[in-house]
Order: C-alpha cells, then sequence, then structure tokens
C-alpha cells in the first residue's frame, strides 16, 4: 500500500518480508524433502537455484520463475546437443551461451508479439 508521500508503510514491508520468508522456507524443504527421496545429496547448487528463482518483491515472481525455469530447460538441452557434437573446447561453450541468448530472445520477442495482439 502506498503511502500520500509514495512511500510504503512499514506493515507492507513486514508483510513483504515474512511472506518471502515463507517463500524461501518452502523452497528449502521443497528441496531437502526431494533430495532425501531421490538420494540426492549434493542440495547446495539446488538451495541455491531456489534462492534466485524466488522474489522478495512478489508482483512477478511466478511468471519470473518460470522464465527462469523456461531458461535453464533450453539452456541445458542446448548445452547437452554442444557435448554431443564435440568435446568441451572455450568456443562450443560460446556458441552454447551464444544459441541459449538467441533462443530466449527470440521466444521474448515473440511472447511480447502474442501479448500485444
Amino acid at each position: 500500500m502506498m503511502l500520500l508521500n509514495g512511500k510504503t508503510s512499514m506493515n507492507d514491508r513486514i508483510k513483504s518480508l515474512l511472506i518471502y520468508a515463507a517463500k524461501c522456507a518452502a523452497g528449502t524443504l521443497s528441496v531437502f524433502t526431494l533430495s532425501s527421496l531421490l538420494h540426492y545429496a549434493d542440495v547446495g547448487w539446488c538451495l541455491i537455484s531456489v534462492m534466485l528463482v524466488l522474489s522478495a518483491d512478489g508482483k512477478d515472481s511466478v511468471t519470473l520463475a518460470f522464465t527462469r525455469i523456461k531458461a535453464n530447460v533450453l539452456g541445458g538441452i542446448i548445452g547437452v546437443i554442444c557435448l554431443l557434437i564435440s568435446p568441451t573446447n572455450m568456443w562450443l561453450i560460446t556458441a552454447a551461451i551464444t544459441a541459449t541468448l538467441s533462443f530466449c530472445y527470440w521466444q521474448c520477442a515473440q511472447s511480447n508479439a502474442i501479448t500485444k495482439k
């Protein structure tokens, strides 16, 4: 809630903080539960990914999460394709990153064109 002077009230900031803390706790519990069920011991990067996906602001958190998930899946697919083509080297990694960025940019342009219609 915005006040007349354009600032948010203390209650709104505390509410946002509590919601963000609850999302972080739920994400952490989800990571540990899934890693336990899947017998996956290295949860460090999973926890980092969860924290990066969550948004403290909360306005676009679901959209942001799905966008990041799609980009990660696309990057993983392109990475596997590049690894199947040739052994890892600097040029192959550069090509994979360029291809991933190009596909993500194209996908973003397509979704913006659809929403403008």
